[in-house]
């Protein structure tokens, strides 16, 4: 972390402030003003204080996932401000959505952070382009895993009368990809990635077995001063262990161990997943993988 760079954001007015000034398109922007589904996002992760800073290794810090210990990376160098967009909002929902406990078995903790970005993933995967009609062909010029979804008419129809349900199914049908056993459609690209990353995020979780009830024993010390009312306390507290020698090791990078472990590992999977999506069909022109009878309309009674 870049020192002079960490910019605390200490109350929900606070954040809903700064985080406005980070969009970079219109779109997200007017949904935040507009008390929209971006909104929503920011306001749930404003529940608790949280801090903002750019990385001062960006190799070794752009996958190790400060926004679990409520440190928001900034990243100014997408070419398309669109993507900057998604990538913010995903990281606000992932710190807004996580739970911690004390005495959390490694097990527990595998599986909330799994579904934690089942959920994430969702929200700026595919929900995000259902709230704001139009975002799809400002994005990826590639196939998505979202394309799918966004072409079923029936489920159009069905987002119109009852979005919140279309959410849940759409969930249900990221996390059956995540999931299942049955040998991986390896021409479907977005599937074989999505299951790919799962493995990933394994390998992320084993690294962390010796030291994640740390940062969690760290966020329940957080979340008490801030249900106390001691808002300065729990973030200055919070950012000054992240630093201290136990944490940073000497340096300006919390738990710089588990932070280079990983981007060992990160970086090799990007470098095969950049040479993939390169080769990947415009959304018109993709293969029209089916949405195995989940979003189809129901066969007529003959």
């Amino acid at each position: 972390m870049i020192l002079d760079s960490i910019r605390k954001c200490v109350d929900r007015e606070d954040t809903h402030a700064y985080v406005a000034s980070l969009w970079k398109t219109e779109e997200f922007q007017r949904d935040h003003a507009e008390n929209g589904f971006v909104h929503r996002v920011v306001d749930k992760f404003a529940d608790m204080p949280s801090f903002f800073f750019k990385p001062s290794d960006p190799k070794v810090e752009k996958s190790h996932f400060a926004t679990w210990w409520r440190g928001i990376q900034i990243r100014d160098y997408y070419d398309n401000p669109y993507i900057h967009d998604l990538y913010l909002i995903h990281e606000l929902f992932h710190a807004g959505d996580l739970l911690f406990a004390s005495n959390l078995t490694h097990d527990a903790f595998k599986k909330r952070m799994q579904d934690n970005e089942l959920k994430a993933s969702v929200c700026s995967e595919i929900e995000i382009y259902f709230r704001i009609p139009g975002l799809r062909e400002k994005t990826f010029p590639h196939q998505i895993f979202a394309d799918r979804f966004l072409e079923s008419a029936p489920l159009q129809e069905r987002w119109k009368k009852d979005p919140e349900r279309v959410v849940r199914d759409l969930t249900m049908y990221r996390e059956n990809v995540m999931t299942r056993d049955i040998p991986i459609d390896h021409e479907d690209r977005s599937e074989f990635w999505i299951r790919q990353f799962v493995h990933q995020n394994e390998v992320w979780a084993s690294i962390w077995i010796y030291r994640y009830q740390m940062v969690q024993d760290a966020l329940v010390r957080m979340r008490r001063l801030t249900d106390e009312g001691r808002l300065n306390e729990a973030i200055d507290n919070h950012v000054d262990w992240l630093l201290s020698n136990d944490v940073a090791q000497g340096g300006d990078i919390p738990f710089p161990d588990e932070a280079k472990a990983f981007a060992m590992i990160y970086e090799h999977n990007q470098r095969y997943y950049q040479l993939d999506i390169n080769q990947r069909p415009s959304p018109a022109a993709r293969p029209n993988h089916a949405l195995r009878g989940q979003f189809s309309e129901p066969a007529q009674p003959k």
